[in-house]
């Protein structure tokens, strides 16, 4: 049953209208309040909204279409209708400009009366329909909430766990939910090509279409797939890249090392970047990361070194070029020192991995 609110200042009119037989089960709304002026009727709404205000348009103190505006500002009715004189007409004109479903003229008849309540049950259904659609769960907000905790370096597994919940109850069967995160690892592709550019350089971004969910049949694994997966690209993000938390210094060295991996990258080319003195910078960054700035940047290209391995399209010696290491025993040395183990030995277990999942 639908509430509705009747407003005029002459009490009589208020009579008239609640003893027409339209009211409860006969339309579908129940006459829940009544007020004198808007100012009356504007202090009930606060503390009740109604679906349906059927109000006079001159009334002292706050008038109809004063009382319309704030009710559409407020959202405290769905569905306002004005009564009005017939020489009112520019007052209700004005009405229905603000957002007025319809306007009745004074006297109101049954038959005028109970046409309108069918339109505005019609009308007050839809919207209703249309804001409970809107409510549904929409997991691309929870999607940037961990995409923002993995940027921060904090653990986003648990977050990851909630998301996969509430997206199984939501959708209520393997097949919706599948599908829903697949959508899911579009938007943190895009998440990631649009605010994090360079991410791509260090991780392969094509698992992020989210294609091995198809593959997946049970709840249980499609969530362990989800977790797994924000687990690897936490891991990954926490290795090569110095968030905020190290401080605004900190962070811009991390991000144009991170963005010009392939180039050559000394502390003269830092410094002269963020207009530091090269000493002062060092020692900044060895206080803050507890690391030295040379062996991050010696990180940040083996793990570069590492997706272009598994990309397949360069030889050792191109990778190590690409990286600015003209000596090619040097770059195996400085890499098997890394991953614990050679740049041939580390295809090796690419190659293996991928004949025991083919």
């Amino acid at each position: 049953m639908y509430k509705a609110m009747i407003v005029d200042d002459r009490e009589i009119m208020r009579i008239d209208l609640k003893r027409l037989k339209l009211w409860g089960k006969v339309s579908g709304f129940e006459i829940a309040e009544e007020a004198g002026n808007g100012h009356e009727a504007l202090i009930k709404l606060q503390q009740s909204p109604v679906d349906l205000v059927i109000t006079d348009i001159r009334m002292p103190i706050m008038d109809g279409v004063e009382l319309l505006e704030q009710i559409r500002t407020k959202k405290l009715a769905t569905c306002v209708v004005l009564l009005s004189e017939c020489s009112e007409f520019e007052y209700a004109r004005k009405g229905l400009v603000l957002g007025a479903f319809d306007y009745l003229v004074k006297p109101v008849s049954e038959e005028g009366l109970s046409q309108l309540l069918i339109r505005a049950k019609e009308f007050i259904t839809e919207k209703k329909h249309e804001e409970k659609k809107l409510q549904i769960y929409n997991p691309y907000a929870d999607m940037q909430q961990i995409f923002e905790l993995i940027k921060e370096c904090k653990n986003a597994e648990l977050a990851a766990e909630l998301v996969f919940d509430k997206i199984a109850d939501s959708e209520g069967d393997e097949l919706k939910t599948q599908l829903v995160l697949q959508m899911l690892f579009r938007k943190a592709s895009e998440l990631i090509r649009e605010r994090m550019p360079w991410f791509e350089k260090f991780i392969d971004i094509k698992f992020l279409e989210g294609k091995e969910f198809s593959e997946l049949t049970s709840l249980q694994d499609m969530k362990n797939f989800l977790i797994t997966s924000i687990r690897d690209v936490s891991i990954k993000m926490k290795n090569i890249y110095f968030c905020n938390k190290y401080g605004s210094v900190i962070n811009q060295i991390s991000i144009f090392v991170l963005e010009n991996v392939d180039s050559e990258i000394n502390l003269t080319v830092l410094a002269n970047h963020l207009f530091m003195n090269k000493n002062y910078l060092s020692e900044v960054f060895r206080n803050k990361t507890g690391t030295s700035v040379l062996d991050y940047v010696s990180r940040v290209k083996m793990e570069r070194a590492k997706k272009l391995m598994v990309d397949g399209e360069l030889k050792n010696y191109e990778i190590a070029d690409k990286l600015g290491y003209k000596d090619t025993e040097y770059f195996s040395k400085i890499f098997k020192k890394y991953a614990g183990m050679s740049p041939t030995e580390y295809r090796n277990s690419i190659n293996d991995k991928a004949n025991q999942y083919s």
